[in-house]
């Protein structure tokens, strides 16, 4: 009552009270004389410093020693019906300043009862409504703070993932290209018998079914597949703690409205693993699905080698042997017979470079087909970015609720202020906005 509690509305009452010092008759009786009324001021001036320690006195107020009334309401504990049989302790009980100072007061008060009393009533009902509108922005702050978060683990998990594909597939074509330059090479080498190149050629052309490849790219998938477990073990892992911790608990004890995560339970995420690589030993198109007509004349005529239209088309056709690079390698030998050293190496090294751009082609469209075995992987990267999506717009949703609680307790707050200033009751500087 004294002091009050202004921060939740609850207004001091200390200008608007009476103080009483009650059963002065214990001090002593009138035959004290001037002792006993020394003493009555004695107690009237410790209660006045202990009100004043509790609540000082506001600017304007009226001091606490002016509205102490010491009495004894029972002098020497007397019980009577009628009111003349305190008449011989009315000189010193004090009764007659109680009732003045009681009938001063209510003069006083009247004046603004009323407003005073509206005043003190609507305060105590804003705090309550300050309150609430606080502890919903509480509630939505952390609401705010979770979608963030686990939005944020939804989109790192998909950009890994998706970092994870490029790698596979930048790795898979760098093996691919490694392994057909070296071929390249092989077969384009100056002076070799003609059953040699025959079969070196022969090996260029069916470069993925190779069995030197075949277990090079086995050991290669086996330690993709291995990265891509790992990946999504991690990312589940994480999207799961988040979704158990006790804040997330704390803000979405329903769950997150309008946001499925049902592609995160156990069950559906060790389907994924399952198939997470399922397709990436992917088939190898013959090189000569790689082939345009004009890149077998061009080839071609590094060596002096001229095509007749039937020839072109059936090397565009050839899937089951080295066709054309077979006609053209073997030329070779016939060439470097024909030519000088420079003019040889020249034609040479300008064949060997259109054969390198024919296979590092197909290397390249081997290693797409090795993304698109990935295709679950990538799958599961969309789920997580149009999760991500969902969670970022719900933040939005949220954000703007949050606002609006924010304002209702600012706008509570400024009435709680006007009423404070009205009453002439200081209030306290506090941050009604919270962190964000």
């Amino acid at each position: 009552m004294l002091r009050g509690r202004p921060e939740e509305g609850r207004f001091p009452k200390s200008a608007r009270a009476l103080y009483v010092i009650n059963k002065i008759d214990r001090v002593g009786g009138p035959d004290l004389g001037a002792d006993f009324a020394a003493r009555i001021e004695r107690a009237e001036a410790a209660l006045a410093s202990l009100l004043e320690g509790i609540a000082p006195p506001a600017p304007g107020q009226r001091p606490y020693r002016e509205r102490i009334v010491p009495m004894a309401a029972a002098p020497f504990q007397l019980r009577a019906d009628h009111g003349s049989a305190y008449d011989d302790f009315r000189s010193w009980d004090g009764f007659r300043d109680f009732a003045s100072a009681v009938r001063e007061l209510r003069l006083t008060l009247e004046a603004d009862a009323a407003d005073v009393t509206l005043l003190h009533g609507g305060a105590a009902r804003l705090a309550g409504l300050r309150a609430r509108a606080e502890e919903e922005a509480g509630l939505l702050a952390r609401k705010l703070d979770e979608l963030g978060r686990l939005a944020q683990e939804a989109s790192h998990g998909a950009a890994t993932g998706r970092a994870m594909v490029k790698a596979l597939t930048q790795g898979a074509a760098r093996l691919a290209d490694d392994f057909t330059s070296r071929l390249v090479l092989e077969a384009m080498e100056p002076g070799l018998d003609p059953v040699v190149r025959k079969a070196r050629g022969e090996r260029l052309e069916k470069w993925g079914a190779d069995a030197e490849f075949t277990a090079m790219y086995d050991l290669y998938r086996a330690e993709a597949d291995r990265t891509a477990q790992n990946w999504l073990a991690a990312v589940s892992s994480a999207l799961d703690r988040r979704t158990r911790s006790p804040r997330f608990a704390l803000a979405f004890p329903d769950g997150i409205a309008g946001v499925d995560l049902r592609f995160l339970a156990a069950d559906a995420l060790r389907a994924r693993a399952r198939d997470l690589l399922s397709a990436t030993g992917a088939a190898v198109a013959p090189v000569s699905d790689r082939l345009t007509p004009d890149d077998v004349v061009r080839f071609a005529a590094h060596f002096d080698v001229l095509l007749a239209p039937d020839q072109i088309e059936a090397a565009l056709h050839l899937t089951s042997d080295a066709g054309i690079f077979l006609k053209v390698l073997n030329a070779v030998s016939t060439i470097s017979a024909m030519n000088s050293l420079a003019t040889r190496e020249q034609k040479t090294e300008a064949a060997r470079e259109a054969l390198r751009d024919v296979m590092r082609a197909s290397a390249k469209g081997w290693a797409a087909r090795v993304r698109d075995s990935a295709a679950a992987a990538e799958t599961f990267c969309t789920s997580l970015e149009a999760t991500a999506d969902e969670l970022t717009a719900r933040q939005a949703e949220v954000h703007a609720e949050l606002k609006a609680a924010r304002d209702r307790a600012g706008r509570y707050t400024a009435a709680l202020h006007g009423a404070a200033e009205r009453l002439g009751v200081p209030m306290p500087n506090r941050n009604t906005r919270g962190r964000r």
